[in-house]
Parts: C-alpha cells; structure tokens; sequence
C-alpha cells in the first residue's frame, strides 16, 4: 500500500514538473533576436546641408560650420564640419564629455590649457579629455577642416572661455625628438608629431598601440 501511495506521489511530481517546463519554455523570449527602434535609418545627403559662420564671440577669423550630426534621443552625440581660414581659430573652451576632432583637410593647430602647441594635419585625430581647457583652429599659412564630435551632459555640451590671444596663437609648434636604441639624442633635424606617429606604427597597431598613438595626436 505503502509503494503505491509513492508511487502516485513521484507521478504527480513528475507531471507537476513537466508542466512548469512547458510554461516556462513557453514564455521565453529568443535572445538573439536584435532590439529594434521606432526611430527609421536616416541618410543626409551631401549638398543638403546649409554653413553658418561660425559665432564672432566663440571664433576668431573666418571660420564655417555645417551641421552633420544632430543630437536625438537617447543618443547625446552631435557633430559638425567646421572649416577654418588661415589664422582662424576657437576661443578656449572645455567639453563636459570631451570631444573628438577628426583633420580632413589642411594644416591647424590644437594647444590644452599650460601644454604646447601641436600641429594637425590630414588624416590626424585628436582626443580631447572630458573639461580640458583647449583651443584648436587653422595654421597662420593655411586652412584647415576638421570633424567634430562631441555629447551633451545635462544638456550641455560646451562652456566658451576667454578668446586666444595672438601671443598664444603665434607661440612655437612643439616638435618630438625620440631617443635612438643606443640612448643617444638624435643628431638629425627633429620629427614633427606626424613623422613620429608614422615611423613608430608598423603593421597593424594593438589596441594599446592605438590609445598610445591617439594621445600624441
């Protein structure tokens, strides 16, 4: 009597169990499944967007700014296209998130707050910490257009400063001297940022690599 009463103890576990499994099987939802937004893939068409003149009271010299990328929820990114004339360049300025520069045309020049004065060139990419105090702009010979990409913080993605004056603008461009295998000083003509980035990346740079060059640029 006794193995019969556990035996239909063990069935109804059993048919108990099953029936969990089933519920939750069935409720589960594929987790490689991609999330989707209500927001549509948008393309802005080259030649679609206006330039203004960049504000008097942010610039100095003839400087432009197209809108590329507009800030939209939840992202807190924008960015913009902004061409410097030679001599141009911002006021000081900080970003609560930093900001990114990407050179696609010319020659400029990019200083922080007590640091020296770098010249950028096509193709460089500057990274610049989050509330470093900082200017960047055209060359005094030439012009210069770089990508900027920034995010809002509360809203806010930029405090302007005091404008640059001509002395911090006309202030030497730092060079880099690297020291040779045998510790000696180099007795050749010094490298300039984009020479030195150049002979020290071979092949394909590591991630390491890569943050180490960034930082110089």
């Amino acid at each position: 009597m006794e193995m019969k009463i556990e035996g239909m103890k063990s069935r109804r576990f059993g048919a108990v169990f099953m029936l969990l499994s089933l519920l939750v099987s069935g409720s589960a939802q594929p987790t490689n499944q991609p999330v989707r937004d209500t927001q549509p893939l948008s393309i802005s068409r080259s030649g679609s967007r206006s330039s203004q003149p960049g504000p008097a009271a942010n610039f100095t010299g003839s400087v432009r700014v197209e809108p590329l990328i507009q800030t939209i929820a939840p992202s807190r990114m924008s960015g913009g296209s902004v061409t410097f004339e030679p001599g141009a360049r911002t006021a000081w300025h900080t970003h609560p998130v930093g900001q990114i520069l990407i050179v696609t045309a010319g020659i400029g020049r990019v200083q922080s707050w007590g640091g020296s004065v770098d010249e950028i060139q096509q193709g460089d990419v500057v990274r610049i910490p989050p509330n470093v105090k900082h200017w960047h702009g055209a060359s005094p010979t030439a012009a210069m257009t770089h990508i900027a990409i920034l995010e809002q913080l509360d809203g806010k993605s930029v405090e302007w400063m005091e404008k640059v004056s001509d002395a911090q603008y006309n202030a030497p461009v730092a060079t880099i001297v690297p020291a040779n295998s045998a510790g000696q000083n180099n007795n050749s003509a010094p490298l300039t940022i984009r020479e030195f980035v150049a002979m020290t990346t071979i092949g394909n740079p590591s991630a390491s690599e890569t943050a180490a060059r960034d930082s110089l640029l």
